[in-house]
């Protein structure tokens, strides 16, 4: 089946857009959107305190007091790393709070998690102060074993096993991953078609062998060369990996399992990527994975293994992991674990004040289920990232995809099913279970989130679930 045809298309990657100040301008439009207002009423009344962390590269453009965050908001400074320079927090924060109609009683903290150690530090600092909601609206292209566990997720355990709730954005890398046993792709040359040049391209080879354990380091070694349409050799990445600790700064040597080349100029036309095997301590089951991340428009990667998607720390299992309904919204096959994302929300635009483009991509959608989950947290203090999931999932029809779905022909419906069938459904067949499984659109008013025709989900072999509206006073009468 193919992905379905969505209008709209992201307008660029989020990451790409810096917005000099964060401040919702379309604010009304989120609430009206996405049914919020009963929501507002219920949390007015209400005085019950709430701990928000919003984890992000740069938070530019933010000072104390600003009217777009609560009050009391702090920023958290990196002890290693200084911010990038990005408003991509700021703007997720301010998203939130809008969700939230900037409910009073939210004590907000930004933190500075750009590198891997200020990381580590955000996440002790998130259990010590005891925060209850963790929004992280990024991924990291290395440090995971592709199966929900690695370097990043055994830090992310230690939040989520002291009871935050921790929302993360699926990632906007669709169709730009390509993911493979090593065996095969060391033969395969996965290639990509540059159609603008005047943009940078960053390629990051990574393969599964991140401990859990910072202080391992791999000795499991491989470069990559990238190569033009007459095989010339344009880029490479050659570290070595020798099992060594390596000492920050150090060049040419490294004890991750990953090789990363950032071109700035490419003349338009084919490359090929060429993996090479340096080590020969890999086995069966070691595993690699190509991102090529660049400007949407930019090139085309003929060789990604769409549903191969999700990186650490939105593949871990504990955490709720958020897509948009975009084709460049990253994920993975239902089949094939983590199956992420949990939830799929509709493209919403983000206005921010300063930037000419809508903020838009998984980020956005992560911020605006964060705050619904936080006045869930105002109603219902107690409840927990599994009860917030069991509550979503009793009431929701979930509708699992199987990628091996081929629709069936009128004449092969049966005829006792034949009076049940309206046009608009459609019948589908498993070529894995053999089993028919009926296709059938749902009304806007039905779902959670008011979606457009073009982007329903219900065909596509990648939308984990659909979400009908959640009634705040279903929700408080639930147990």
């Amino acid at each position: 089946m193919s992905k379905p045809k969505v209008l709209g298309i992201l307008l660029g990657f989020l990451s790409a857009i810096t917005p000099t100040h964060a401040d919702l301008v379309n604010g009304d439009k989120l609430t009206e959107t996405f049914q919020l207002q009963g929501w507002h009423q219920a949390i007015t009344c209400k005085t019950q305190s709430i701990k928000v962390a919003v984890l992000d590269n740069g938070f530019s453009g933010f000072k104390p007091g600003m009217a777009s965050l609560p009050s009391s908001t702090v920023l958290v400074e990196g002890a290693v790393n200084a911010q990038a320079d990005t408003g991509h927090g700021l703007a997720m924060a301010e998203i939130l709070w809008s969700t939230m109609g900037k409910y009073a009683q939210v004590e907000m903290t930004l933190i500075n998690t750009n590198g891997f150690s200020n990381f580590k530090n955000a996440i002790t600092y998130v259990i010590e102060n005891k925060i209850d909601i963790v929004l992280y609206s990024q991924v990291w292209s290395f440090g995971g074993n592709f199966n929900g566990k690695g370097l990043i997720n055994a830090l992310v355990t230690r939040a989520t096993s002291a009871g935050i709730v921790w929302i993360n954005a699926a990632g906007n890398f669709g169709s730009r991953v390509y993911d493979q046993v090593l065996s095969h792709a060391l033969h395969e040359e996965p290639t990509f078609f540059v159609q603008k040049g005047d943009q940078p391209i960053t390629i990051t080879l990574s393969w599964n062998d991140f401990s859990d354990n910072e202080q391992e380091a791999t000795d499991q070694d491989l470069d990559f060369q990238v190569v033009n349409h007459s095989d010339e050799v344009v880029g490479e990445s050659v570290l070595r990996q020798n099992g060594a600790i390596v000492a920050r700064g150090t060049k040419g040597v490294s004890g991750y399992a990953r090789e990363k080349l950032v071109m700035k100029e490419v003349v338009p036309g084919e490359y090929r990527i060429k993996i090479k095997k340096i080590s020969n301590n890999f086995n069966l089951r070691s595993r690699v994975r190509i991102l090529i991340e660049s400007a949407p428009e930019a090139l085309m990667f003929a060789s990604a293994t769409p549903d191969r998607e999700i990186f650490p720390p939105a593949d871990h299992p504990a955490v709720l992991t958020i897509g948009e309904d975009s084709l460049l919204s990253s994920r993975s096959m239902a089949s094939i674990p983590p199956n992420k994302p949990d939830l799929v929300l509709p493209i919403f635009g983000a206005k921010i004040l300063g930037s000419e483009i809508p903020v838009r991509g998984s980020s956005v959608s992560a911020a605006i289920f964060s705050g619904v989950v936080a006045m869930m947290k105002v109603l219902k203090p107690s409840i927990t990232r599994n009860q917030i999931s069991k509550f979503l999932k009793s009431r929701t029809p979930v509708v699992q995809y199987d990628p091996g779905l081929i629709e069936q022909s009128s004449s092969e419906i049966p005829s006792s099913w034949r009076g049940l069938f309206r046009p608009e459904m459609k019948l589908t067949k498993s070529i894995t279970t053999g089993q028919y499984v009926v296709l059938t659109p749902y009304e806007p008013k039905d779902l959670l989130f008011t979606v457009p025709a073009e982007c329903r989900r219900t065909q596509s072999p990648w939308a984990p679930q659909l979400w009908r509206a959640i009634d705040v006073q279903e929700f408080l009468s639930s147990k």
